[in-house]
């Protein structure tokens, strides 16, 4: 870009790369060209700047083809698939529509595959429940927030300024935040309890113990969090479920403090999405199945099995015979995999392997407008366009495929 002055100004605009959804950023816009030059994180001022390729054709095998033939040879692979897994899922909401449609169509099932940590989020929730919030109250009212280790900063960067420390809250109280876990804090406002990430869900549960009157000999780290949480009047808990430790068990201890601290004062949780396609997906699948991924249509009615419909796991036993990867975003890396794979993905990705059948696809927010649930579950944002550009969106390259099916079982 030749220089911001000579660029048309965009400004509220939203940013599609991290399950914030962070709708502030100010961006230059000259041709094809996008630079990020108001609020926007690091990831954020990356991924507007990536260029689109001088050619980004679709490929078969390795090989640039025309995008008839690349659509020609998907719909052949789809329809040959005994079981295809619609995985990824970084998309806008009228691209998941379009995966939902085609999995059903196909028999097929879908799954984020956000790991772990996500699915133990499900089971500690379907198990017990637990208190969570939106990010207007985490923004506003807790006097107390702990953050549990320090995947934050890279799942939501721009969380300190926007929801823990903003320049402006309702509430008149101080606030103090301690993190339990990780790496020592930069910001001096942010109080560090070190813990070995192996430790966090021992610590978690001596506090819920400490909190039930056990008498015990606590470690260093859950005296100070337990006096803090007694001290404060409302506590926000902070967490990435892909990334914690022991998932099942550390998952467990938060959700559970979330309703054993509310008996005193009031408390909730934050669990922070690691992708804004992932977290819309989930919604997506809630209203229209009625249950979350992983979703099989294999049956023709949806089923959701955590076990026996885990993208991973079909993947690594061969349960899965094709592999239909979306990616809109340019944010996750293919898996590894013997099966056949279908990869729509934004131009300038190239996964190694080459996939059997690699299609560019426009990206949401950027080239056309899209909407993304945010990573509290409660608000839809819609991301609008910033420069026209030739790609087909998730939404229409699955819509081809879906036609190219219909006329072929006619």
């Amino acid at each position: 870009m030749n220089g911001p002055s000579q660029a048309r100004r965009v400004r509220a605009v939203l940013c599609p790369f991290c399950a914030l959804l962070c709708d502030d950023l100010a961006v230059a816009v000259e041709g094809e060209r996008l630079e990020v030059i108001e609020r926007g994180c690091a990831r954020a001022v990356s991924a507007f700047a990536t260029p689109v390729p001088a050619d980004p054709r679709p490929q078969v095998a390795g090989e640039p083809v025309s995008f008839k033939v690349a659509l020609a040879r998907a719909a052949e692979l789809l329809r040959t698939a005994r079981l295809p897994l619609f995985a990824g899922l970084e998309a806008d909401l009228t691209g998941l529509r379009a995966v939902v449609a085609l999995a059903e169509r196909t028999g097929g099932v879908v799954d984020a595959m956000a790991g772990e940590g996500a699915r133990a989020q499900l089971l500690a929730v379907a198990r017990a429940g637990w208190v969570a919030t939106t990010l207007a109250e985490a923004r506003n009212r807790p006097d107390l927030v702990l953050l549990v280790g320090d995947s934050w900063r890279e799942t939501a960067p721009r969380l300190f300024e926007r929801v823990l420390l903003p320049a402006q809250r309702l509430a008149r109280s101080p606030r103090r935040i301690l993190q339990l876990g990780g790496a020592p804090p930069a910001e001096a406002a942010i109080t560090h309890l070190p813990v070995p990430e192996e430790r966090l869900g021992e610590v978690l549960a001596a506090v819920r113990a400490l909190l039930r009157g056990r008498a015990m000999a606590p470690s260093e780290p859950a005296c100070a969090l337990i006096e803090a949480l007694r001290a404060a009047s409302y506590r926000l808990l902070v967490w990435t479920p892909a990334t914690l430790p022991s998932p099942v068990l550390t998952l467990h201890h938060l959700t559970a403090l979330t309703r054993e601290l509310n008996a005193q004062g009031r408390a909730a949780g934050l669990a922070l999405a690691a992708s804004p396609g992932a977290a819309t997906a989930r919604q997506l699948l809630l209203w229209q199945a009625g249950v979350p991924d992983p979703l099989s249509f294999a049956d023709g009615a949806p089923e959701h099995d955590p076990f026996r419909w885990s993208g991973t796991r079909l993947l690594a036993e061969g349960g899965a015979d094709l592999l239909l990867w979306i990616d809109a975003l340019g944010t996750r890396p293919l898996p590894v995999t013997s099966v056949p794979v279908i990869a729509l993905v934004r131009p300038g990705c190239a996964p190694s392997p080459p996939p059997a059948v690699m299609i560019p696809v426009a990206t949401p927010g950027l080239d056309h407008a899209g909407d993304f649930f945010r990573t509290d579950s409660v608000v839809a944002l819609r991301a609008r366009p910033l420069r026209t550009g030739s790609l087909p969106s998730v939404a229409e390259v699955l819509a081809t495929l879906m036609d190219a099916l219909a006329r072929e079982s006619a």
